[in-house]
């Protein structure tokens, strides 16, 4: 049973570049990227790894709950399969896995006494009691049950692989295991620090993107934005831009962390990396409000005012 499981791992991997579960970039920058086949081209100096998008509703996933004799039911449910994503029930062969190998799979499938070798390359999916062939609805990724999402089951679509300059990674987690990337350079302004400094800076950066908040930045970017109304399309701008430009400058005061901050919250690196990325924050949510109060401003002075 271990070889044919390990076997399977072997087929699943072959079959789609994907790391089984779910891994995590963690960007110099603090920005957290959810990804799946992680991995490294030290050649080039890229780091390629498969992104995911999670879903905004929960999935109805397919549980196999019927008697000896009953056929399954294939409602619109998903059936997971570890590694690789979900595949619609329907297409799922049940029966069972005799061997498998790096060419090809045999399968006995339920109901029949014959053994069937299928070519690796026919073969989407394959484990101890089930195969899946080519041309099945599926679709690749990593079902989570995240903490605080209600207990309920979110598909991470996995999207098309990227790449990245090796050196804009700081570390990823591949599960709890982490991988660390970061390498010091003294003579670079950008890399100067040790690996513990980058990290409390970094942490810091990643904990602003996770908990800060300013709702002052969506009320005054709005009000400056649509003050556009009152004035020419020349100063119409004016307003909103000199409001984003002395809300990012004021010093972020208040820090607010979560308890995995708990170990550097003190730390004036963290402290540091918290309030640059703040105030960039502040700058996003400026903008998001003020350009289109800005648009909506100007067009309703066009049509009401003039």
């Amino acid at each position: 049973m271990k070889s044919i499981s390990a076997t399977i791992a072997l087929v699943l991997l072959a079959l789609s570049s994907l790391a089984l579960g779910q891994d995590t970039l963690l960007f110099i920058n603090g920005k957290e990227v959810p990804a799946m086949g992680i991995r490294t081209d030290t050649e080039q100096d890229r780091l390629l790894f498969t992104p995911l998008k999670s879903s905004k509703k929960p999935i109805k996933l397919y549980h196999k709950k019927r008697k000896k004799q009953e056929a399954p039911k294939l409602e619109k449910k998903w059936f997971i399969v570890d590694g690789f994503g979900i595949i619609a029930p329907k297409d799922v062969i049940p029966g069972t896995l005799v061997s498998a190998n790096e060419t090809s799979v045999e399968f006995k499938q339920e109901g029949q006494n014959e053994v069937k070798t299928y070519p690796l390359e026919q073969v989407l999916a394959a484990w101890e009691d089930g195969i899946v062939l080519n041309g099945a609805k599926h679709k690749k990724g990593f079902v989570d049950y995240p903490y605080g999402r209600d207990g309920q089951p979110y598909f991470q679509k996995a999207k098309r692989e990227k790449d990245v300059w090796i050196f804009r990674v700081f570390s990823y987690y591949q599960g709890p295991e982490e991988t660390v990337i970061y390498r010091q350079d003294t003579a670079s302004r950008d890399f100067f620090l040790s690996e513990a400094e980058a990290r409390a800076y970094i942490f810091g950066r990643r904990s602003a993107r996770r908990h800060y908040e300013s709702a002052f930045s969506y009320i005054g970017g709005g009000l400056a934005g649509g003050s556009a109304a009152a004035l020419n399309y020349f100063w119409a701008p004016g307003p909103a831009l000199l409001f984003l430009v002395v809300n990012t400058s004021i010093p972020v005061k208040k820090i607010k962390t979560g308890p995995e901050d708990a170990l550097y919250k003190d730390d004036p690196l963290f402290v540091d990396g918290y309030k640059v990325q703040a105030s960039k924050r502040k700058l996003r949510n400026g903008l998001i409000v003020a350009v289109p109060a800005v648009v909506g401003g100007i067009l309703v002075r066009y049509f009401f005012i003039q």
